[in-house]
């Protein structure tokens, strides 16, 4: 498993390097000051199935996840087993750069390659992340990552066994690529 990940400079907001609904999360969480206001509000909760929702870092530089959206990438592509392999394979270094800047009041947008190995194929997942730390009405925070996929390849290992290598297992036809199932988990209020 490794992780790679690149930290874009904040000018990369006017470029066509973003895309347009991340442009437009950043616009409205700029123009709220990073507050929940009833614009920003309306933003996050029309997007809530897109999003991954957590909470700051507390006993690790990882926070813990409050939400997967079911349309977020994490919920269509990655399922959860990407924590497992991220303190695996030593990458949470990486990703936890972005959740560390985002605390302290600045957005991030970075571009992240993910490559893993999963019922005997291999994987590589490259996305555009978007983290922003967002305030709730009574001042409390939490962050909300918005991905979009760029890139996904799959490769069989020749040494898979006949199952993994002909599409005969029925977990590796999971329509969640990457691991288990993400399902929401918790309802996560910004009314708090």
């Amino acid at each position: 498993m490794a992780v790679h990940t690149k930290l874009l400079d904040d000018c990369v907001f006017d470029t066509p390097d973003v895309s347009k609904t991340q442009l437009e999360l950043f616009q409205t969480w700029d123009r709220s000051g990073g507050s929940a206001d009833e614009r920003l509000h309306a933003s996050l909760f029309g997007m809530a199935d897109e999003l991954v929702l957590f909470g700051m870092p507390m006993k690790t530089a990882i926070p813990e996840i409050t939400h997967v959206g079911k349309r977020s990438l994490a919920g269509r592509v990655m399922g959860t087993g990407w924590r497992n392999d991220l303190n695996a394979g030593g990458g949470s270094d990486a990703v936890a750069a972005a959740y560390l800047k985002a605390c302290e009041g600045e957005p991030v947008l970075e571009h992240v390659t993910y490559e893993t190995f999963r019922d005997g194929k291999r994987f590589q997942l490259e996305y555009r992340r978007l983290v922003l730390m967002i305030r709730t009405p009574k001042g409390f925070p939490f962050l909300a990552t918005y991905s979009e996929l760029e890139q996904l390849d799959c490769a069989v290992r020749p040494s898979a066994s006949p199952e993994i290598r002909f599409g005969l297992s029925h977990r590796a036809n999971n329509h969640v690529l990457l691991g288990s199932g993400a399902a929401p988990i918790a309802a996560h209020s910004l009314s708090a």
